[in-house]
């Protein structure tokens, strides 16, 4: 279910398309695409090594779900899922392309540290793993559901009856403001830092007492 979820693929298909851009109707519990662009076969190939590979779609799915487990919707929110997917992928190529320019670029002394376009954008882009992370866990909690476990424990029947919705709230609550302060305090460290900038070239050796040999961490062996 969640890779057809991920694909927003609705029926089952033989050579499978790989969506790229996908839109629905605005319904609560789309059953259908209104706009699609995907690359032909591309689906079935990642699915299952395959051209012409059977790839279910999300309405067969859950006709099936609801034979075997009971009626009830075994889909999860598709919107999120597809494109929670996506952000995840595409800064993770994104991420990979930057990577790749930042070593195209260094193949001659010091063109790499005169490219100011690129030292600009390298800022923003400390933040890339962050967001693909957060896209990817979002991805997989909202793409598993309604199951806690795959077809043992839905997420209905894994809440607390002793955990009021008032702890849960003030808990989520207190987490965010602490991580918020720390966050806080962690981006002006850095900042701090950045407009410190780096050490004069030879601070180290002129810190270091005169005679006085350089510090050198043993290695352990087993």
């Amino acid at each position: 279910m969640k890779m057809a979820a991920a694909e927003a693929l609705y029926t089952t298909e033989r050579g499978a398309h790989f969506s790229l851009f996908a839109l629905g109707p605005w319904e609560r519990r789309p059953s259908k695409n209104l706009v699609n662009i995907a690359v032909p076969h591309g689906l079935s190939i990642l699915a299952d090594n395959s051209w012409n590979g059977r790839v279910e779609g999300i309405n067969d799915i859950q006709a099936q779900y609801a034979k075997q487990y009971g009626p009830g919707n075994y889909k999860p929110i598709i919107g999120v899922t597809y494109w929670s997917f996506r952000i995840m992928t595409g800064l993770g190529f994104l991420a990979c392309l930057f990577a790749i320019a930042g070593l195209w670029l260094a193949r001659k002394p010091g063109r790499l540290e005169r490219t100011d376009l690129y030292l600009r954008l390298a800022v923003i882009g400390i933040g890339l793993p962050l967001v693909a992370n957060l896209a990817g866990w979002l991805f997989t909690e909202v793409g598993r559901q309604p199951w806690v476990v795959q077809g043992l424990l839905l997420t209905s029947q894994a809440v607390s009856p002793t955990v009021s919705a008032w702890s849960v709230g003030l808990t989520l609550v207190g987490f965010t403001l602490l991580y918020g302060v720390l966050a806080a305090i962690e981006a002006k460290l850095m900042i701090r830092a950045v407009k410190g900038g780096p050490d004069p070239e030879g601070t180290y050796e002129a810190e270091r007492e005169p005679g006085s040999a350089p510090v050198a961490i043993p290695a352990l062996i087993y």
